[in-house]
């Protein structure tokens, strides 16, 4: 393992990042569920049962794991905490639960009340981190590779957050004039590939060379291709007509396409070959990525093309739950053990004697319990692939999903109990009174 370049000094408690992952698996299981009972949204995906299932992932599972991991790379990364966390983060997390839950709630009733709600509550969650956040990325200095691209995926957070709330202004304030058809693809725009695939950037950049020992990224990565993505989110922003919004288009499509063949190779540059399941994850990821670009090459031209309305869901599903969500998978059974194991080892300090008493990284989450996720996900994605156009495989596409997030629910709980009982045999350890050395050698 590889942690050049990292500091560990002023990480926040494990509470705060761990309380974020736990919570993310269950918004997860209530979108498999909501698949379950209204098995028509992947009819269409402006079905409003879809667009609650959208953002019960979006918001719900990722971003709270995105906001979570954030509270924890940012002083491990930039070596600078974001302020006041222990409040913070409860408060930033709390809301965001509550303002998803609501919105998808707008979503199913259609009620003025529900998304004027989730809007107050989106609002403060993502702007309350965002102020914290960008306070934290201002003072870094220098500005190393992950934080420049932090920076452009903070921006993009904000500006996704922004054409959201214009658009939900629709349902509960509808002279207001805020809504506009054509923001509902530049909102999706700038979340998938300015503050996820952003962030991803951000963050692959540092923890694949660090946790599979592979060769570091091209400069180029961060400092060329994240901006440029930037940039061409800004120009299919503007009002320049059809032509230049789909060459911006294709150049978002080419630039992803070039980052993953970027991180495959890295990946597959790393020095141990040995079987690892969460490698597997960013495999799987990284190739649908590889697959999305050319779909968005086509999406302009699909509307005359056999099947090529489903072609919008195929890229949402395939980039949403088949990209980030099988990064994010494959993060999380690195990261957590990685957490776990270094605040147990800060809890020995002083006390050598329970460091024998530590658990082995390998089985706070087990190779074999990340390849039973791996699976699950694997078969939740091709099941939900083919139930577009197979609706009767709809009901098992949504019980494969649930237990592909239930799994993960378990693994989390059960890397947070190896934890509880661990730090009980570290103090266990040190209330024991301990034999003088004069007493041994008598």
């Amino acid at each position: 393992m590889n942690l050049k370049g990292l500091s560990f000094e002023n990480m926040p408690a494990l509470e705060v990042p761990l309380r974020y992952f736990q919570t993310a698996p269950f918004f997860g299981m209530l979108a498999a569920l909501l698949l379950l009972y209204y098995p028509e949204s992947l009819d269409s995906r402006w079905q409003s049962s879809l667009l609650a299932f959208t953002h019960l992932l979006t918001l719900g599972f990722a971003a709270t794991l995105m906001l979570g991991a954030l509270f924890q790379v940012m002083p491990v990364v930039t070596g600078q905490t974001l302020p006041n966390a222990r409040w913070l983060a409860p408060l930033v997390r709390w809301t965001l639960v509550c303002g998803t839950l609501l919105l998808a709630a707008g979503f199913l009733s259609g009620t003025g009340l529900f998304y004027l709600l989730a809007s107050l509550l989106l609002g403060c969650s993502l702007l309350t981190f965002l102020a914290a956040f960008g306070w934290a990325l201002i003072k870094v200095d220098p500005v190393g590779d992950s934080a420049y691209c932090l920076r452009l995926a903070a921006l993009s957070l904000l500006v996704t957050g922004l054409l959201g709330a214009a658009q939900l202004s629709y349902h509960y304030w509808p002279e207001g004039g805020l809504y506009h058809p054509a923001r509902t693809n530049l909102h999706a725009a700038w979340g998938g590939f300015g503050w996820a695939l952003g962030l991803i950037i951000a963050v692959s950049i540092q923890v694949i060379p660090m946790f599979h020992v592979a060769p570091s990224f091209p400069r180029w990565v961060p400092r060329l291709l994240a901006p440029l993505l930037f940039a061409w989110l800004i120009l299919l922003s503007l009002p320049v007509g059809q032509m230049l919004q789909t060459a911006a288009i294709s150049a978002i499509a080419i630039s992803a396409a070039v980052f993953a063949i970027t991180a495959l190779k890295v990946i597959n540059g790393r020095k141990r070959k040995l079987v690892d399941w969460t490698v597997r994850f960013w495999q799987l990821g990284l190739a649908h990525l590889l697959v999305i670009a050319p779909l968005l090459l086509l999406s302009p031209f699909a509307a005359g093309v056999p099947f090529g309305g489903s072609l919008p869901l195929l890229i949402g599903l395939g980039f949403g739950l088949g990209f980030v969500v099988s990064v994010m998978l494959g993060m999380l059974q690195k990261i957590v053990p990685f957490l776990i194991y270094l605040h147990l080892q800060r809890a020995t300090l002083g006390n050598p004697i329970a460091m024998a008493t530590l658990p082995n990284m390998k089985s706070i989450i087990s190779s074999d319990l990340s390849r039973k996720q791996f699976h699950l996900h694997t078969l939740a994605l091709a099941l939900l692939y083919f139930a577009i156009a197979i609706p009767w495989l709809r009901p098992v596409a949504a019980v494969v999903l649930l237990a592909d997030f239930a799994w993960l629910g378990y693994s989390l709980m059960r890397a947070t109990g190896c934890y509880l009982e661990a730090l009980k045999n570290i103090n266990a350890t040190a209330s024991t009174p301990q034999p003088s050395p004069a007493a041994g050698q008598s």
